[in-house]
């Protein structure tokens, strides 16, 4: 038996390389995240939601975001399987709610495939099984149908 303390030998600490590599790597995911997404898309592939609106939309913009409507519509087509086949998908929304589930229909571009403007009118002065009632002024709920039929391109 030896009298000395046993020695400890190994990999010598490299506290530097450590940090510089998590620096790198906090950098390519900065750059991943914000940066790359931030350049664009070739045009075409993903659209800005922005619309020409008539007074009377820009009107009816404001009574859907007063009423609520955007806490079971969702107005921005995701790149998601339960959104394939409305549309392209879009960028630039007021509302994107985040997750894949919604309680009503999303209504982005909405206005291409309203096939009688009347019958959602009616469906929402008297709500029905899958959606509440909501009382409206005729003016209000002409605006509201205006923005809705003109929510297209």
């Amino acid at each position: 038996m030896s009298d000395r303390p046993p020695v400890l030998t190994g990999q010598t600490a490299k506290p530097f390389v450590t940090m510089l590599t998590m620096a790198l790597l906090l950098g390519v995911g900065f750059l991943f995240s914000f940066v790359v997404p931030a350049l664009g898309r070739p045009e075409g592939e993903v659209r800005s939601s922005y619309i020409p609106f008539s007074d009377s939309a820009f009107a009816g913009r404001e009574v859907y975001q007063v009423q609520g409507c955007g806490a079971c519509h969702t107005q921005m087509v995701r790149s998601i399987v339960s959104d394939v086949g409305l549309g392209s998908v879009a960028l630039s929304d007021s509302n994107q709610v985040a997750g894949s589930t919604r309680l009503g229909p999303d209504l982005a571009q909405v206005g291409g495939r309203i096939e009688d403007l009347a019958a959602v009118g009616q469906m929402i002065q008297t709500g029905s099984e899958d959606h509440p009632k909501y009382v409206l002024s005729e003016a209000d709920l002409r605006d509201l149908l205006a923005y809705l039929s003109e929510s297209q391109r």
